[in-house]
């Protein structure tokens, strides 16, 4: 517990969960407020905070003479790093419990020995902005999520009409492993997607988040391979529950880039999600880079949701 003026920070006892996380999830419509709430009720107790099992949550609230001024929730994640949900004030309040209430959080996940904490937004407030970038969080990047359909999909593996330009796949397994971190590092060079985190994380770390997407299997990792050589990779996890799969991420060296190789990639992506019987395939992708967008479209993906991501880097 930690003084700041005439309020008090701390985990919320039991029975007051419930009050806190309808706080943080203040502004959804309020059927999916509730099942927020419900998803993330088994956030209580921790009684170690030095202690960070993987998918550790801490919720906080700011208390005034009991009352319940101010929530904060995050999740640790694979990869040392964490989902942070902003600051919520009870009607009337100024800014000051939210700015303090932010800042212990990120004190508990530095201690976590995290590399990196994100916030995923829909919108962005003036309010929200000022208490992020008070916090040490900067604006990373605009996401926008993109699906196809299983109408989308190649009816058969695609081939290239020059053998000469078509692809190997090969699965990952812990004998590449070493392989498939050193083409993913690669494949950052010169990216377009999100270059403010190339060489921010190590990349075992990005491997661990990326592997904890969805469910994994090897299989759906794949080395890309032109002419016996490596040039980027292709990874993907299967959403079951939702019927469908994900594109965690896609990259080729600066030095193979072109000749429409991010298209047969992908359309290899879309041609194994109909072989899971999936439904639809679905991906997020930096609303900056404007030629991953414009090939994404030409193989049949449309826009569905977009985000704003902040981020705050902690020392490694």
């Amino acid at each position: 517990m930690s003084d700041q003026l005439d309020y008090q920070i701390e985990t919320p006892p039991p029975t007051r969960v419930v009050e806190a996380l309808r706080l943080v999830f203040r502004d959804l419509p309020e059927k999916e407020r509730v099942a927020q709430v419900q998803e993330h009720l088994n956030i209580y107790p921790n009684d170690n905070e030095n202690t960070c099992p993987q998918y550790k949550k801490i919720l906080l609230g700011a208390y005034r003479q009991d009352c319940l001024v101010a929530a904060v929730l995050a999740q640790i994640q694979a990869g040392r790093t964490a989902v942070v949900w902003p600051p919520r004030l009870a009607e009337d309040e100024p800014q000051a419990p939210a700015d303090a209430i932010l800042q212990s959080l990120c004190e508990q996940l530095e201690r976590n020995n995290l590399s990196m904490v994100h916030c995923l937004l829909e919108t962005v407030s003036p309010t929200d902005d000022t208490i992020l970038r008070e916090a040490g969080f900067e604006p990373l990047a605009k996401l926008l999520y993109m699906l196809s359909s299983r109408d989308d999909f190649p009816e058969a593996r695609p081939l290239q009409s020059n053998p000469e330009e078509q692809l190997d796949f090969e699965p990952y397994d812990y004998s590449n492993h070493v392989r498939l971190a050193r083409i993913v590092e690669k494949t950052y060079e010169k990216t377009l997607d999100c270059p403010r985190l190339n060489n921010v994380r190590h990349i075992e770390d990005v491997l661990d988040g990326y592997r904890d997407t969805g469910d994994f299997s090897p299989s759906r990792w794949l080395i890309v391979r032109h002419q016996g050589k490596d040039i980027g990779c292709l990874l993907l996890a299967d959403h079951p529950d939702h019927d469908s799969t994900e594109l965690v991420y896609m990259g080729i060296i600066p030095s193979a880039r072109g000749r429409d190789r991010g298209k047969q990639i992908t359309q290899y992506a879309q041609w194994l999600t109909a072989e899971l019987n999936r439904q639809r395939l679905v991906l997020a992708v930096d609303d900056k880079n404007q030629p991953a967008i414009e090939m994404y479209t030409s193989v049949g993906f449309r826009a569905w949701e977009r985000r704003i991501i902040y981020a705050k880097f902690f020392p490694t």
